[in-house]
């Protein structure tokens, strides 16, 4: 195996757990680019000068010729450049797949038709038909797969689908490579949630809408505050007791996982099936809590919201003036004083001597005493509204004393 006395090693492709995936063959690729790149060999890459070759079946000597100023060949460098060319190719297709590496020095015309043998032999394309394959992408969360590295193999496949330049497109030729789009990057992560569990989509939705604001307004915007909140929101869910004072809407780094350790195997073939259980069936995954930042839910439920200022203070520390959660409305209160009517002049006798006619009219009605609820009930006598007491003399306002009214303190 050949090696390099610098820091970056080449090594044989091959899959780290289960089938060879896109993660696979992604770190196998940076590895040899930065391997060719140590020993002068980048002109063999994509993008270099002689970054394409005539396969060695139909020419032995690769089409590779360095020329003088007048035209004729330079036996000298071309010599040496297709030495280099031949250390270069031997080294790529020794650390191929097992059964790679005579194929690779035959028909190769390029690095990237390597790259997209391998892809093939494999089924990592993800273009054309292949783009469904995203569909049968399965995760086994834990310690050493996070929700966020499910993240990045999501959007590693989709994105790896983009179209180079002068793809055909709509019956067009696209004169610049494809650029993922806002509205793409939104169904990538719903796609992300749908994933983890199904019921995520509509609860972030519903519970999390105060994450979106002006410097966050989509939902790509937000995946990494939403991916630190997954366990919460799974356990809102399930109908776990997850209430609290505070509302957890700041960005939290996730230490989960092991430094260094390897993720988890994603299933990108059709007719694989994991063994494993999904979330939902009766075998879950527990996954290692982390201590979240909170805000204050009274800039949260203010009108208009403070989402900006509820990140940097508890509820209980609120500086912004608010009334008591929940606060009931207060009845009116009742007038605490009474009116009378008194007289402007003492008499000596207190008692008022009334009329016969009208002392029989204002006279007490009959009352009862009832023993076993000790109270006096009086009967109700009806309002005169024949007038059979009226007489002009007792009704002469010009009998009676003026009278004033006084507010007496109770």
């Amino acid at each position: 195996m050949p090696t390099t006395s610098k820091n970056t090693k080449i090594y044989k492709l091959k899959p780290t757990d289960g089938p060879l995936n896109r993660d696979d063959l992604s770190t196998w690729i940076f590895t040899v680019k930065s391997f060719c790149r140590q020993n002068d060999w980048s002109k063999f890459l994509p993008g270099g000068a002689n970054a394409t070759w005539t396969s060695t079946d139909d020419d032995e000597t690769n089409a590779l010729n360095i020329l003088k100023t007048d035209g004729s060949n330079d036996a000298a460098e071309t010599t040496k450049l297709r030495e280099s060319f031949q250390d270069f190719l031997t080294a790529v297709a020794a650390n191929c797949p097992t059964g790679f590496t005579s194929t690779v020095v035959r028909e190769a015309t390029s690095f990237a038709w390597i790259e997209e043998k391998i892809k093939k032999t494999f089924n990592l394309t993800t273009k054309g038909e292949n783009f469904l394959d995203g569909l049968n992408l399965k995760f086994e969360f834990d310690d050493s797969f996070t929700y966020q590295q499910a993240w990045m193999t999501i959007k590693d496949k989709y994105i790896s689908s983009l179209l180079p330049a002068q793809s055909k497109y709509m019956g067009k030729t696209l004169t610049s490579k494809e650029i993922i789009s806002p509205l793409a990057m939104n169904f990538l992560v719903r796609e992300w949630l749908l994933k983890i569990d199904s019921r995520l989509p509509d609860h972030v939705r519903t519970s999390r809408g105060h994450l979106f604001t002006n410097e966050r307004p989509t939902l790509a915007c937000n995946q990494q505050i939403l991916c630190d909140q997954i366990d919460i929101m799974l356990q809102e869910l399930d109908g776990k007791d997850t209430s609290t004072n505070n509302i957890n809407v700041g960005y939290v780094p996730s230490n989960r996982g092991r430094q260094g350790a390897r993720p988890r195997q994603s299933f990108y073939s059709p007719s694989y099936r994991p063994s494993f259980r999904q979330r939902g069936g009766s075998q879950r995954f527990s996954t290692p809590g982390r201590r979240p930042t909170y805000s204050c839910y009274k800039c949260l439920e203010a009108r208009p919201p403070r989402y900006d200022s509820s990140i940097t203070h508890a509820a209980d520390n609120c500086p912004f003036p608010t009334g008591p959660r929940n606060q009931a409305r207060q009845q009116p209160r009742t007038p605490q004083f009474k009116v009378l009517f008194v007289p402007t002049q003492k008499q000596d006798d207190v008692s008022v001597s009334v009329p016969a006619p009208m002392a029989d009219t204002l006279a007490a009605p009959p009352s009862h005493y009832y023993p076993d609820q000790e109270q006096f009930y009086q009967e109700q006598v009806p309002y005169d509204t024949e007038y059979q007491h009226y007489d002009d003399q007792y009704y002469d306002p010009s009998g009676y004393e003026t009278g004033t009214i006084q507010d007496l303190p109770l």
